[in-house]
């Protein structure tokens, strides 16, 4: 009888790196000869705000406003975003990741549908990550199910390089919940070991667990002349002088993706590609410019000239993703911090040797390859 999996991760988000991690953790899995479902918890507080805290109470004012934001966000993409963007991740979602039922939203069923599953999977994405409004969220630490469930963490992420100290004891008392734990960055390492004696392993984006993309790429290119691929979030600081900076100099159209989130004038030819169409536009892109992890993960994946541009100030917390992944590889030159010609010039005319990166790629690779089937094997031999 096959083991089944059930996995928790951000599959129901709007964005093409989480929908892509989730996807190829699933393809591995089932890869393994696994019966491999996503659990379809979608929590309202990640993208629709969640409820309002309390109006009268001082300290609510910033999570309120984020709450509010959010809302507005999602009644704008939910009524005037184009809607065959809006089609095509249902599409992705229902045909690619297999999302069917009924979201789940309470503790009370989650219970109730763990009972189907062998083992549960926690990960990936930054399903650790704390809101403004709401905190953690539990849930994405397993905090459902019986002593049946082998309960795994899998390169799940904090985001971030650290967390607020009153984290710590619910972090300390919710990490037990897991048999097996892994993490993305070593960031997130750090701030476990504080909180736990347990083993903990640092593995890859799940993106990086497949040998290719093959159906996903199929059929024409999305854009038939070269083209700078522009993938940003976040911040358009120093991005987009780089990426007018190359164009210019490769007479080459600069082409982004479309952004609800974004608050800044956008940068060369808005598109609006479906999860499938986002992926070609890396694979066929002549340069790629982006400050995003699954824009760098993708870009070595596809072995594309490519400058990665740190965030800037504020925004500057989320770099450490992307510098961990570029000093794996023996990249971390390819990082531009500020429009310095004498850097990017430098990157432009010296080209990447792909041979060793894609050799450390590989071990990286093994290395999640290795924690999933030896973990998911010991369930046989642990008893709790």
């Amino acid at each position: 009888m096959k083991t089944t999996i059930g996995i928790l991760t951000y599959h129901f988000t709007n964005n093409y790196g989480g929908l892509l991690q989730a996807y190829a953790l699933k393809k591995f899995l089932k890869n393994q000869n696994y019966n491999v479902s996503f659990i379809n918890y979608h929590p309202k507080h990640i993208e629709e705000g969640g409820k309002f805290l309390n109006i009268f109470s001082l300290v609510n004012i910033k999570p309120n406003i984020l709450i509010l934001y959010k809302k507005i966000i999602n009644f704008v993409y939910n009524v005037f975003v184009n809607k065959k963007l809006k089609v095509s991740f249902k599409d992705f979602k229902i045909k690619k990741l297999g999302i069917k039922g009924k979201r789940i939203n309470d503790i009370k069923k989650l219970n109730k549908y763990s009972k189907k599953f062998d083992v549960l999977i926690a990960g990936s994405d930054q399903i650790w990550n704390f809101s403004e409004q709401y905190g953690i969220d539990e849930t994405y630490f397993l905090n459902f199910g019986s002593k049946n469930n082998f309960k795994i963490s899998y390169a799940a992420s904090f985001g971030v390089n650290k967390i607020n100290y009153r984290y710590n004891n619910k972090i300390k008392n919710l990490i037990k919940n897991f048999d097996r734990i892994s993490v993305r960055e070593h960031s997130a390492l750090r701030i476990l070991k504080k909180n736990t004696k347990k083993k903990i392993s640092v593995v890859p984006d799940p993106t990086l667990l497949i040998d290719n993309y093959h159906d996903l790429l199929t059929g024409s290119k999305v854009i038939k002349k070269d083209y700078l691929f522009c993938y940003n979030l976040r911040d358009d600081r120093v991005i987009r002088d780089v990426c007018n900076y190359i164009s210019k100099l490769y007479n080459l159209e600069i082409i982004t993706p479309f952004n609800i989130n974004r608050r800044w004038r956008q940068i060369g030819k808005t598109v609006y590609p479906s999860p499938k169409e986002w992926l070609k536009l890396i694979f066929s892109a002549k340069f790629v410019v982006t400050n995003t992890f699954h824009g760098t993960i993708f870009s070595l994946l596809f072995k594309k000239d490519f400058i990665v541009v740190s965030l800037q100030k504020n925004k500057s917390k989320y770099n450490a993703r992307v510098n961990e992944l570029l000093e794996k590889v023996r990249l971390k030159n390819r990082i531009v911090k500020k429009f310095d010609l004498k850097h990017i010039n430098s990157l432009l005319k010296n080209k990447i040797n792909w041979i060793p990166v894609m050799s450390k790629i590989n071990q990286f690779k093994s290395s999640g390859q290795s924690f999933l089937i030896k973990s998911i094997q010991s369930r046989y031999f642990f008893k709790k």
